[in-house]
């Protein structure tokens, strides 16, 4: 996200220490953290046990990368602003979009940019196992049909290829929005496809988010002042931390809270 000039900084700082203020107050009496025996069920062996580390889907992508294995699908690319550092890996890239999922002010744009397959938003127009990852940053809330989206992606994957990315949970509107997953919705789409949901990491919190989000539509001057508070060590999943080890929480338990109060998760499915 781009960073907010000195000077909104500064003017914002006021709205940022009520934030803080405000956070701090709501764990300040914090009791036993209750965690829904469902959630545990549905999700424990997908979130890590022994860290609290939360990579960036890029850097998932990164990690994941094979000379043998370089073909990978940018799905939903937009603009293609992740082409650069995916080529950059290593990686040979085909981007993919559905102009009806594309916010009308940017459309133009990336109806001009090359190398781009558009679809009817259903079925993709490649052969059978021809990538060996999918990379989805933002776009799978679009989908239009999401059973028939997921089978698509499993579709072109090669055995063995990963489905990696980042996607909406508790946000209500970005772009063309048509659906937001619950991490549990989630993996009930992937294993209905036939890949193998084996990780979910938090991102951006539920809290700062939705309010930088009610900032940009009414106070858009003093959004970015609270980017700093976004990121998977922001303010509020700290907070989750501190709590979570007060209490004598597991690691695990710990990072199904913060992904309980994401607004965006990241993701890495696999097909067998």
């Amino acid at each position: 996200m781009a960073q907010a000039d000195s000077s909104t900084s500064n003017a914002a700082a006021p709205l940022v220490d009520q934030v803080r203020t405000l956070v701090r107050s709501l764990f300040a009496t914090a009791g036993q953290p209750i965690l829904d025996g469902s959630l545990v069920r549905a999700l424990g062996d997908c979130v890590p046990a022994d860290t609290l580390a939360a990579p960036w889907a890029e850097e998932r992508v990164r990690d994941v990368f094979s000379p043998e294995r370089p073909d990978l699908l940018d799905f939903g690319c937009g603009g293609s602003h992740h082409r650069a550092f995916i080529e950059g890996f290593g990686y040979r890239w085909q981007g993919v979009d559905y102009m009806g999922g594309v916010a009308t002010g940017v459309a133009a744009a990336v109806e001009a940019q090359p190398d781009i397959v558009f679809y009817d938003g259903l079925t993709l127009p490649f052969p059978d196992a021809s990538f060996d990852v999918v990379f989805s940053m933002l776009s799978l809330h679009c989908v239009q049909d999401i059973g028939r989206s997921f089978s698509e992606i499993a579709r072109v994957l090669r055995p063995g290829g990963r489905f990696i990315g980042q996607t909406a949970s508790l946000e209500a509107m970005q772009d063309f929005t048509t659906y937001t997953f619950t991490p549990h919705g989630f993996r009930i789409a992937v294993d209905g496809a036939g890949l193998r949901l084996f990780r979910v990491w938090p991102k951006h919190d539920a809290l700062s988010f939705l309010l930088r989000r009610l900032l940009i539509e009414f106070q858009s001057s003093e959004a970015g002042s609270l980017d700093g508070l976004l990121n998977p060590s922001g303010l509020v999943y700290e907070c989750i931390v501190e709590a979570g080890t007060k209490a004598g929480l597991s690691i695990r338990d710990v990072n199904l809270l913060r992904v309980l109060f994401s607004a965006h998760f990241v993701f890495e499915a696999e097909k067998p």
